[in-house]
């Protein structure tokens, strides 16, 4: 499965957009899925809060 793929399923299992864009890179980045679940949370519904 390609990373597009990863992060479209992703997505469908209900993960917000940058974490479903992020999650796919977690071993390139040597990084926990958990971590990067929880950095990534505050991006998917904007920062701004506009």
């Amino acid at each position: 499965m390609d990373r597009k793929d990863m992060a479209s399923a992703y997505h469908k299992r209900g993960f917000n957009c940058a974490q479903s864009v992020a999650l796919p890179f977690s071993k390139e980045l040597d990084l926990e899925p958990d971590l990067i679940t929880r950095a990534m949370e505050g991006f998917g519904g904007g920062m701004g809060g506009i």
